[in-house]
């Protein structure tokens, strides 16, 4: 008997989502062409550091000793791990 059991798994196909792009200003930020192009750029950095925020904690995690912040700490890390 094989050890490995082989799962097949469908991907799970949308189809005609609308998310109304469409719908948002060119310049979303008060009409302003410099705001908004600059917090466009700015969202695109915030992957990077989350990472970085996350590897930062979790280096110094183990020496935490309050329960509570412990606790803050984990439930930050998971916060972040979703993005």
């Amino acid at each position: 008997m094989n050890a490995y059991i082989k799962h097949q798994v469908d991907p799970v196909v949308r189809s005609n989502l609308d998310f109304k792009l469409d719908e948002i200003p060119r310049f979303w930020f008060g009409g302003d062409p410099f705001k908004t192009r600059m917090f466009d750029a700015l969202s695109l950095t915030f992957p990077i550091g989350e990472r970085y925020f996350i590897q930062s904690v979790r280096a110094l995690r183990n020496k935490i000793s309050d329960p509570e912040l412990a606790q803050k700490v984990t439930d930050f890390i998971k916060q972040e791990a979703q993005h």
